[in-house]
C-alpha cells in the first residue's frame, strides 16, 4: 500500500460523496460539507482531480 493517511482519507470521501451525488435529495453543497470539506468549491477542485469530472456533471451523467 503505496498511500498516505492523506490520501485514504481523501479516496474514502470522494467515493462517498459518490453515492450521495446518486441520490436527488442532496445539493452539491450539502454533499460537501456531509464528507468533510469546509467549500464546496474546493470540494469540486478535489472531485474533478480524482474523478475527471465536475460533481454536478457527475450528478447528471449517475441520474441523480
Amino acid at each position: 500500500m503505496n498511500k498516505t493517511l492523506s490520501d485514504f482519507i481523501t479516496e474514502f470521501r470522494i467515493e462517498k460523496a459518490k453515492e450521495l451525488l446518486k441520490k436527488d435529495e442532496l445539493k452539491i453543497y450539502e454533499i460537501s460539507t456531509l464528507v468533510g470539506y469546509q467549500t464546496s468549491q474546493y470540494f469540486s477542485q478535489v472531485f474533478k482531480k480524482m474523478t475527471g469530472t465536475y460533481p454536478s456533471e457527475y450528478k447528471d451523467r449517475v441520474g441523480g
